[in-house]
């Protein structure tokens, strides 16, 4: 299962949904508890520093996926924060 946040799609989120829409995506389905990212379905919750891990849903989540790496999609998404010299017209 993929969340639509792709670590090959290096495309620039004006060309996709926009940074600020992707951000309101991603957080429509993981939410930040201090280190912890976790599902807002089940509740289940990643450390940071495990982000090279599969994310590990409850058996009984309907977004269970081996496949989950939500760190790394927060971060595809986050690579795209403007810099501060960066100015979008």
């Amino acid at each position: 299962m993929n969340d639509g946040f792709e670590l090959a799609d290096k495309q620039p989120p004006q060309r996709q949904l926009g940074l600020d829409n992707q951000v309101l995506e991603f957080f429509r389905q993981w939410h930040l508890s201090g280190v912890y990212l976790c599902c807002t379905t089940c509740g289940n919750g990643q450390k940071a520093s495990d982000a090279n891990l599969p994310f590990l849903h409850k058996d009984s989540c309907l977004r269970a996926d081996p496949q989950h790496f939500p760190w790394r999609d927060l971060a595809c998404i986050l690579q795209w924060i403007p810099s501060e010299d960066v100015v979008y017209i």
